[in-house]
């Protein structure tokens, strides 16, 4: 059985909490959208969002892109993706998209291509 980590129990929640107040980065009702890449860093993030929202009285959910550049790895990032949401009870929104055509079409860097297409899907 999978359990996300408790709210302020955990340090890194308690530092995402600290900072979202300092900032005031999000007020009860909002909604926050997490791009989820299945990697540490986007897990962390929403695992910590997840355990403040009910607290802070705001809303989550997920989107995963697919950018086509790692094939059967890429594939199984949006499974572990999908599946993380639905074990939180979590909405994801999941798409593929072909990077590479993107640059090609649009002549930018690979990195240049892959933020756009994101930044797009997002």
């Amino acid at each position: 059985m999978f359990t996300p980590p408790a709210p302020l129990s955990d340090p890194l929640v308690r530092s995402v909490d600290h900072t979202m107040t300092a900032h005031t980065m999000l007020e009860p009702e909002d909604r926050v959208l997490v791009g989820l890449s299945g990697g540490p860093d986007s897990t962390a993030l929403l695992l910590c969002l997840h355990g403040l929202a009910k607290s802070k009285k705001f809303s989550i959910g997920a989107a995963h892109l697919n950018h086509g550049l790692r094939g059967d790895r890429a594939d199984e990032d949006a499974r572990c993706a999908t599946d993380l949401a639905a074990k939180l009870g979590l909405p994801i929104v999941t798409e593929r998209q072909s990077v590479t055509a993107y640059q090609k079409a649009h002549r930018k860097s690979p990195e240049e291509a892959a933020r756009e297409v994101r930044y797009r899907f997002l």
